[in-house]
């Protein structure tokens, strides 16, 4: 395993971890994580896609995480296996 992400990983605290884990209970009771916008019609053959709009737990969720650097950097462009 990568060195540099074991580093990482080890030095998010008990406390870092569980402020996490402490959202699971809502997660494991939410029934919808988010929703697709409205495409939007501009032509008969063209239509712009709007997106996915998230849920307050999953923007919750993503906060925890990148503030407490659990999402590790990673260059996937440049990934070849």
């Amino acid at each position: 395993m990568n060195t540099a992400f074991n580093d990482s990983i080890d030095k998010i605290s008990n406390e870092e971890w569980e402020s996490v884990f402490e959202l699971i209970p809502t997660i494991e009771q939410t029934k919808e994580f988010g929703e697709y916008i409205s495409m939007e019609k501009v032509s008969d053959n063209l239509s712009i896609y709007k997106g996915f709009k998230t849920s307050n737990i999953v923007d919750e969720f993503v906060h925890r995480v990148y503030q407490r650097n659990i999402i590790i950097s990673f260059d996937w462009m440049q990934w070849e296996k």
